[in-house]
């Protein structure tokens, strides 16, 4: 997230008096859900969705003051930078475990071992949401939302074990590999770029390693 990192928060929520935030989004949570169907023993292809965020938070103060500067309360806001996406698209992994022939060994543990090299790509839909909240003070609070739609990939590689023959719960796993992810500059709900002091264009990149568990039901 550099730009919003850079642009946003370093030159504009950090520097308010008083400060909004000052904490950089540079990581987030990823949950993805696939059906694949599996033609021939080598490979599987399917289709998948998922959603990815993350969040920074703080709590800033907001002083009143009357028409002298004198204060007249100090209210408590409660301020969100969140982005979010969600993806559809086409996956397929090939089994490295059935190329070597691992399912042929003696070794029960060969046997059950998954090995696999897989791609994901698909339209990706993208949010970042501005939120700041105060109930003492209402006119101190904003919800602003911009978005994106683009193309986001990923190449992972698959780390599983049968545990199980049934078609309920039959292997677990790990996925690690890189996302390609990267937005166009978002735009607000009239259609508006996001330009920080109309020279600064945001948009938002969710791209980089990844590492994730799995549940798979079925064979």
């Amino acid at each position: 997230m550099e730009n919003l990192n850079r642009f946003f928060i370093d030159s504009v929520t950090s520097q308010s008096n008083p400060k909004i935030l000052d904490k950089k989004l540079e990581k987030g949570q990823k949950f993805d859900l696939s059906i694949n169907y599996r033609p021939s023993k080598y490979f599987n292809v399917g289709l998948f969705s998922s959603y990815q965020y993350g969040s920074q938070s703080s709590t800033p103060k907001f002083i009143e003051t009357d028409d002298f500067g004198n204060v007249i309360a100090q209210h408590e806001r409660n301020y969100e930078l969140k982005t979010q996406a969600i993806s559809f698209g086409i996956n397929s992994t090939l089994f490295l475990n059935t190329l070597l022939k691992l399912d042929q060994k003696n070794s029960k543990f060969l046997q059950n071992l998954k090995l696999g090299v897989g791609l994901n790509g698909g339209v990706a839909y993208s949010k970042v949401i501005s939120d700041m909240r105060s109930k003492s003070f209402p006119l101190a609070s904003y919800y602003e939302f911009f978005e994106s739609m683009d193309f986001q990939g990923q190449a992972f590689i698959d780390i599983g074990y049968y545990f199980s023959k049934s078609s309920l719960f039959s292997s677990i796993g790990i996925k690690l590999g890189y996302q390609y992810f990267v937005t166009k500059t978002v735009r607000d709900r009239l259609d508006n770029e996001w330009v920080i002091f109309n020279e600064y264009p945001i948009n938002l990149d969710f791209s980089g390693l990844f590492i994730g568990t799995y549940i798979m039901i079925g064979k």
